[in-house]
C-alpha cells in the first residue's frame, strides 16, 4: 500500500470507533504527527504504525506491508534471533535463557533502537519473562511488567483494563502478569485480570484476524485459572466459547490446548464419559497441528493412568 493508503485507513476506523486523535496517539506519538500521519503527510517508523494500528483492534499485517530500513537489518536479524530462542524447547533451558540476555544486551546498546519506547517495552517484556522462567520474585517481575505497560499507557490501573485501546504487547504484557500470578498461587487474582482481558477484546477487536490472535490466548490462561481455582463448569464454558473463535477466525492453534483444559475439568466433574470423547480429539489435535509434544505425551498419560483407555 502507499503511505497515504495507510494514513487513511488509520483515520477512517479512528473515526468509525469515535477515538480522538489524543486518545490514539498519546503517548506513542504527538496528535500534530499523528494528523500527519493520517494525512500522508509523515510515514511513521515499522514499531509506531503497528502499535497505531493494533490499538485500533486490527491485525496490523492484514493492512499494510512493512519495509525494513538497510540500517535496521542488523537490527531485524537481533529481533528474529530472539523470537526464535524464545520459542525453542530443549532440556537445558539456562542455555537459552543466557542466549536471550546476550542477544536483549545488543539491543539494549544500540542506541538507535533503544530511542523508541516501544522497543523499551519490548525489552522489558523478555526480560520479565526470563525472570519467570528463573522462579525470581514474583513482585519484582509483576513491577517490570507494569513498567513495561506504563510506556504504551501511562495512566494504566488494572480496573480500568476494559476501556483501553490495546496493542498486542499490551495484551503480551497482561498475559504474562497473570501467568506470573498464576504461577504464585494467586489464581483468583490472575483471573480476576483475564476476565478484564477478555471484556476488552471483545469491545475492541473488529477483525477476524486480530480476535483470532488475541481472544483464544488470553481464555487459554482464563481457562486454566479457573480450572486450579476449581471452578470447573465456568473453565469448560471459557473453553467451549474460545473454541467457537478458533473456528470462526480460522485461527486453529489454540485448540489443542483448549480441548486439553476441558478433558480435564470434565474428569473433575466425573462426566468420565464426555471426558474420553474431548480427551481424544484433544491428543489428535496437538497431532495435526505439530505442536508441544510434551503436552501430547502428558495427555496420553492421563488417559491410560486415570481414564484407563489408549488413544
Amino acid at each position: 500500500m502507499e503511505y497515504y493508503d495507510i494514513g487513511s485507513l488509520i483515520k477512517r476506523v479512528r473515526k468509525q470507533k469515535g477515538i480522538t486523535q489524543e486518545e490514539l496517539a498519546y503517548p506513542i506519538v504527538d496528535r500534530a504527527t499523528l494528523s500527519k500521519i493520517e494525512s500522508g503527510k509523515v510515514m511513521p517508523n515499522k514499531s509506531t504504525l503497528k502499535a497505531l494500528i493494533q490499538r485500533l483492534g486490527l491485525d496490523p499485517y492484514s493492512v499494510a506491508n512493512f519495509f525494513v530500513d538497510k540500517n535496521d537489518a542488523e537490527t531485524v536479524k537481533l529481533i528474529n534471533e530472539l523470537n526464535a530462542y524464545r520459542q525453542y524447547e530443549t532440556s537445558d533451558e539456562d542455555e537459552v535463557l543466557e542466549k536471550i540476555d546476550t542477544v536483549l544486551k545488543r539491543l539494549e546498546d544500540n542506541e538507535v533502537y533503544m530511542q523508541n519506547p516501544l522497543n523499551v517495552q519490548r525489552v522489558l517484556i523478555v526480560k520479565a519473562e526470563n525472570a519467570m522462567k528463573r522462579k525470581e520474585d514474583p513482585d519484582k517481575i509483576i513491577n517490570m511488567l507494569i513498567d513495561a505497560i506504563k510506556i504504551s499507557i501511562p495512566e494504566y490501573k488494572e480496573s480500568n483494563i476494559a476501556d483501553y485501546y490495546l496493542t498486542k504487547s499490551d495484551m503480551s504484557i497482561l498475559n504474562v502478569i497473570s501467568n506470573v500470578l498464576h504461577n504464585a498461587g494467586r489464581f483468583d487474582d490472575a483471573t480476576k485480570l483475564l476476565y478484564r482481558l477478555k471484556t476488552n477484546i471483545e469491545k475492541h477487536c473488529i477483525d477476524d484476524l486480530a480476535k483470532g490472535n488475541s481472544y483464544p490466548p488470553t481464555m487459554n490462561n482464563l481457562a486454566n485459572n479457573l480450572h486450579e481455582a476449581k471452578r470447573y463448569e465456568e473453565a469448560i464454558s471459557i473453553c467451549d466459547a474460545a473454541s467457537e473463535v478458533c473456528i470462526e477466525t480460522r485461527c486453529m492453534y489454540s485448540l489443542p490446548t483448549l480441548a486439553t483444559i476441558k478433558s480435564k475439568c470434565l474428569y473433575e466433574l466425573g462426566r468420565i464419559e464426555e471426558c474420553e470423547q474431548v480427551t481424544r480429539q484433544a491428543y489428535h489435535a496437538w497431532g495435526l497441528f505439530g505442536q508441544n509434544i510434551v503436552a501430547r505425551d502428558n495427555l496420553l498419560k492421563f488417559a491410560e493412568e486415570k481414564l484407563k483407555v489408549k488413544l
